[in-house]
This record gives C-alpha cells, structure tokens and sequence, in this order.
C-alpha cells in the first residue's frame, strides 16, 4: 500500500510538470527580439566619381590661317606663355608694315603742319582728298551691292530654305508643317514667319530707293536688325528640328539641312554686310581727313588743325596696335603650367573660324599636371546631407586596398540631369598629391555628412514605418504593442539612431521574424 501511495504521487508529480510545460510553451512568445544599444554612429554618402585636373583648357585660334609651326605634341609640359602652334603670318606682317607707314604720313603731316604748308604740299593734299573721294564712292557702290546681296540670301534664308516647312508660308497664316514637343515653338514660328514676310517685303521696296549717295550706314544698320530677326527665326525653327513629335513629319532631315545651310548663308550675309559697313566708315573717315588735311594746308596751321592732326596720328597708332594684337593672335600660347593632352594642329593644316553663333573646334587640351580633384555626382535625395569641408573617404579602382582622404570643397548650386534624374555635381579635394593618381580614375567617395556619439541605436529592420507614423514593437506577454519613435540619423551599416521612444536595453521586435 504504501508502495502504491508512492507510485501514485510520482506519476501525479510527472503529470503537473508536463501539464505546466504545455501551458509555459503556449506562453512563451512567438517573436524574436533585438535590443536596443547605446553607441556612436556616422552617416555617410556614397558616391562615384573621377578624377579631373583642377585647370584644364581648350585652345583654339581665333583667326583663320595656315599651321606653319608646331612646337609640342601630347605628354608635353608646358608653361603658361609658352608658344604652341604658329599660323603663317607674312599678310599680317604686311598690314603691320603698311599701318606703321601710315602712321609715319600721319606723323610726318603734323610735323608739316607745325612748319607750315608749301604749294606743293597742298597740290599733293589735293590729290589725296581726289582718291580719297574716289574710294569713298567705291566703298558706298560695294556697301549698296552688299545691301541688294544681304537680301537676297535672307529671301533665300527665310523663304527659299524655310517655306518647306509651313502651309502658305507667305501669307498671314502660315502653318508649321510638324510638331515640336515643345508647342510653343508651333506659336512663335508662325507669328515670326509673318514677321518675317513683311520684313521682307518692305526692306525690298526701301532698297530700291537707295542710291550711293543715300544715308547707306543707317541702312546697312536697319539691314542688320532685319537680318538679327531671321536668325533668331532659324535659330528656333532648328531647336524645333531637333525637337519633333516623332512620325509628325516625313523630311525633317531634309529640313534639318535646309535649315542649317540657311543659318550658314544668313551668317555670311552678316559679315560680309559687316566687312562692307566697316570699309565704308573708314573711306568715309579717310575721306574726312584728307579733306582735313587739304584744308589746314590752304589756311596754315592753327592750334585747332594741329589739334586735329595729332588726333589722326593717335588714330594711326590705334591701328597700328590693332595690327599688333592680330600678329599675336597668329601664335597659340599655353595660359597655364600644364601638360599637353590633344594636340591636333598639323603643319600646312588650314585652320578656319566660324561665325561668331558656332563654337570653333578645339585645337589643344592642356590639364594642369598635379593638382587634381575628383568630381562626382549626388543623387538630390542626399545632397541635403552634404556641405562643404566635410571629410571623404576614397578609394581608387585603381590602387586597391589603399584608403586616401579629402574634403567636400564645392556643391554645384544648380542641378543636373542624368537619366532623367536629377543630380547635383561635387568637387572633392585630395588631402595629399599622389603621382600615381591620374586624370580619369574612378574614386569611391564615403563622405561622412554626421558623426553622434553616445546615442541609442537600433538595427534598420527593427523599425516599422506605416501611414500613422515610425514605431518598434515592444513584447507585452503573448502580444505587442507598437511605440512610436523619432528617428535621428542613419548609418552606414543598417543601424539608426533612436531620438526618443526607447531606451538603452529595452527589446523590441525583431520585424520580419519569428
């Protein structure tokens, strides 16, 4: 019996552990945990970008010639000064001779004039103020001729090479004959077509009253405005070529060319109208002069003639320095100590200078040779973090394993746009010179934006964001409830600081498992 007894309370022992097992287990939460710490945490941005030289320069003539000398090929160093290509200069040479000569007439005139005038001297201002008068009326008959020609290539810029592009294209309602994505293009064109037309129209009627002896400056100057219209008409009308609705039109490269040659013709038809002008103002004020001069030879010299001479000798000076800075710009020089990277003149090579609306093509790239920088790009989701001075760490695909530093030295203030995201550009500078690094390598930039010391700190995938606001889970029993947070910043290694919400220590839920 007491055997028995004993048996029996074991087994109802056994039974009560087993039964508090089950209700333990049925307790027991069925969530992980992660606990909140206290620690430093640095927020960073990472980017890639490239290394670039700090100055860099793209050199090209600013006149048109024949290459006669080239001094430096790529990999060359260079200093600032240093000559680089030579155009042939024999024709400004002989307009620098020919300008010193005038002024040595001039000069000598003066000299004339403060020692009075001989009968041969005033037979020969006489024969001067005749040419003179003669190479004024040349200059006006070539200025006239320039007006009818200036005409003629706008008619064939504005109507001949353009009218393809509109219904009834000469009439007050003209039509573009395509869509440009930007519409406004559709509205200006239109509106500048009729502009246009009747520009043309009452320039032709006011050319045909003109005659050498009219005002031809103020009509070369009204041609100028005229022609400043049409291009500013071609200009767009190219923008909306290269802008059309895609299936809109069936010749836009046709009318692309037709455009282009248009501005090109238009272009020529300024400067020669320009060139024409000028030729004409400096006979007009040769003429003047001689006149002048003939004057001051028949009434003898005065303190006001003498006066006037002096000014045509300073204005003979002027030309002659006018000369002398288009002799200089017959040598390409380095602006900077550096290192050649292009180098594309050829001996014999001609070198020609476009319209002042088209860029010309460089000739030589020069890069400074040590001081670097790298440039990057910063997505604007991050650019708010950023600010100048701020530490970067860099590592270069080139040098691996290695660790460099620099600094946040630029933040472009305007936006650019990269696959249609926009992106602001960054300088970084390098803290110490490197030979090894070269322009074009590609650097992995960590650019610490914010350093907290002594915070709470809880992993990314313990927070839960949702419509009501950023909470943790925090186990109450077999349940949870949801305490909201404020966030500070985050780190680099999934980490994020708690503001205020929690503690050091407290668990919370692990999001995600179980």
């Amino acid at each position: 019996m007491k055997k028995t007894i004993i048996i029996i309370a074991v087994l109802a022992a056994a039974a009560g552990l087993i039964v508090w097992g089950v209700i333990a287990s049925r307790n027991k939460p069925s969530f992980a945990t992660v606990k909140a710490t206290q620690g430093d945490i640095t927020e960073t941005v990472l980017v890639t970008g490239t290394t670039k030289p700090t100055q860099s320069v793209d050199l090209s003539f600013e006149r048109t010639g024949k290459v006669s000398v080239v001094y430096v090929q790529v990999g060359d160093k260079v200093k600032a000064g240093q000559a680089l290509v030579e155009l042939e200069k024999g024709d400004v040479l002989a307009q620098l001779a020919q300008s010193q000569a005038a002024l040595a007439v001039q000069q000598a005139q003066l000299d004339a004039l403060k020692t009075g005038t001989r009968p041969e001297e005033i037979a020969v201002q006489e024969v001067t103020v005749a040419n003179a008068q003669i190479a004024d009326t040349q200059a006006r008959k070539s200025l006239l001729d320039t007006l009818d020609d200036a005409y003629a290539k706008a008619d064939d810029a504005a109507r001949g090479k353009t009218d393809e592009n509109f219904t009834n294209p000469r009439t007050s309602t003209p039509t573009l004959n395509f869509q440009s994505i930007n519409a406004q293009y559709s509205i200006d064109l239109q509106n500048k077509k009729v502009i246009i037309e009747n520009s043309l129209n009452s320039w032709k009627l006011g050319l045909a009253a003109l005659t050498t002896a009219s005002d031809l400056l103020t009509a070369s100057a009204d041609a100028q405005n005229r022609l400043a219209v049409i291009q500013d008409f071609l200009d767009e009308l190219v923008a909306a070529l290269n802008n059309v609705v895609p299936g809109s039109a069936t010749a836009t490269a046709t009318w692309k060319t037709d455009a282009a040659a248009a501005r090109t013709e238009l272009g020529a038809a300024v400067s020669s109208l320009a060139a024409s002008e000028t030729a004409l103002r400096s006979a007009d004020s040769a003429m003047m002069l001689a006149q002048k001069n003939l004057a001051l030879a028949k009434a003898g010299s005065t303190p006001e003639q003498i006066a006037s001479q002096e000014a045509a000798v300073r204005q003979a000076q002027a030309s002659v320095q006018s000369v002398q800075v288009a002799l200089s710009k017959t040598i390409l020089r380095s602006p900077i100590d550096g290192v050649i990277t292009v180098q594309g003149a050829k001996l014999g090579q001609i070198v020609t200078v476009t319209t002042a609306s088209a860029a010309n093509q460089s000739l030589i790239s020069i890069i400074s040779e040590k001081k670097l920088e790298i440039d990057a790009y910063v997505p604007e989701v991050d650019i708010g973090h950023l600010a100048l001075g701020q530490p970067v760490k860099i590592t270069f695909d080139a040098l691996p394993g290695e660790n460099f530093s620099g600094k946040v030295m630029e933040i472009d203030p305007a936006e650019t746009v990269i696959g249609g995201v926009v992106n602001y550009q960054i300088k970084i500078s390098l803290d110490s010179s490197d030979q090894r690094i070269k322009s074009g390598l590609t650097a992995n930039l960590s650019v610490q934006t914010a350093l907290k010391k002594n915070v709470i700190l809880l992993p990314q995938y313990a927070i839960l964001q949702n419509d009501n606001g950023i909470f943790v889970r925090i186990p109450e029993g077999k349940t949870t409830k949801d305490v909201p947070v404020k966030l500070g910043i985050r780190g680099q290694d999934g980490s994020v600081e708690i503001v205020s919400g929690v503690e050091a220590g407290t668990e919370v839920v692990n999001i995600g498992m179980k």
